[in-house]
């Protein structure tokens, strides 16, 4: 398995290393093991020893997909983010109402937080359909406007406070933004 070390931070003093690792996909937990057990022979002088998992081409700012931390040599390995046979499930759903035309389908791979936006028309609305990692959804009707040469889609009925709205943005992705302005980009399909 390839896997390259994005940062070390060892501290001698206190016996502790911190490892940030960039996989090149992500892997089952078996694999996962004997990488950590790889990293962990090469550093025993540590009590401590903490691996962050990131998957490659995953902003790093959306958290580790999966951590290790050895105290005092035993190992205990959590998988944040979802495998990739869920991912790939994921990406095949389909939206689960009738429609007429698909304007976009978005993932949003952030670990432990995947899913998939679906953007459509059905009997000359817009709607979007929201698919999540355990296999549940939401749909609202959404209202199409232009902002800034950019299509905007607000939600229809929207929910007591619920601000928040879509963007297409020049690149393709999906952009959602509530009143303290953006807070997530998902990639295009």
């Amino acid at each position: 398995m390839k896997y390259r070390i994005i940062s070390e931070d060892p501290q001698p003093v206190s016996s502790y290393n911190c490892l940030k690792i960039e996989l090149y996909k992500r892997v089952d937990e078996q694999t996962l093991k004997e990488i950590a057990a790889e990293l962990r022979r090469s550093r025993r002088q540590y009590n401590r020893l903490w691996i962050e998992y990131f998957i490659k081409g995953i902003d790093t700012n959306k958290g580790a997909w999966a951590t290790s931390d050895f105290k005092l040599g035993v190992l205990d390995l959590r998988i944040i983010g979802s495998p990739l046979s869920k991912i790939n499930k994921l990406t095949k759903s389909t939206v689960s109402q009738s429609y007429d035309q698909i304007i976009g389908r978005w993932l949003n791979d952030t670990p432990g937080f995947e899913h998939l936006t679906t953007i459509y028309t059905a009997n000359c609305k817009v709607y979007v359909e929201t698919n999540y990692i355990n296999e549940t959804y939401g749909f609202y009707e959404l209202i199409k406007t232009e902002e800034n040469g950019k299509t905007r889609y607000d939600k229809v009925n929207k929910l007591s406070n619920n601000t928040d709205y879509f963007i297409i943005e020049k690149n393709g992705n999906l952009s959602v933004y509530d009143a303290l302005g953006k807070f997530e980009e998902d990639k295009k399909l």
